[in-house]
């Protein structure tokens, strides 16, 4: 597989990343935290059987949200949770897979997210 050795803006413009992608929260108590994505399907919420878990956060449903890979792009799902998941402030509809651009912010209740590649800070 090629590395990817675009520039941070042309990768920001992409709609799809490598396979060095991580999950970082970007607010709260665990602002920085890191998930490196290393599968087509990564389930998000409070439960301890999510993948990617924040169990601090009441906002959070414990099944809240999931992330697809399809042709290397990723797309988000809401899992019907109580407070939602939105990008650029826009609430997304529950059960609909929702394109994620790469660098784009994303919330689940009150944590906000980041989708990135790990070899670009």
């Amino acid at each position: 597989m090629e590395r990817n050795t675009r520039s941070l803006n042309e990768l920001e413009q992409s709609e799809e990343l490598s396979n060095n992608d991580i999950l970082e929260i970007m607010n709260g108590p665990d602002d920085g935290r890191i998930y490196e994505i290393k599968k087509d399907q990564i389930t998000i919420g409070r439960n301890n059987d999510r993948d990617f878990i924040i169990s601090y956060e009441q906002s959070v449903s414990r099944i809240h949200a999931e992330i697809h890979i399809h042709n290397k792009k990723y797309y988000i799902l809401d899992c019907e949770s109580l407070n939602g998941t939105w990008i650029d402030d826009k609430q997304i509809e529950p059960k609909k897979e929702t394109l994620l651009m790469p660098n784009q912010i994303f919330s689940l209740g009150d944590v906000k997210l980041r989708l990135r590649s790990k070899d670009k800070d």
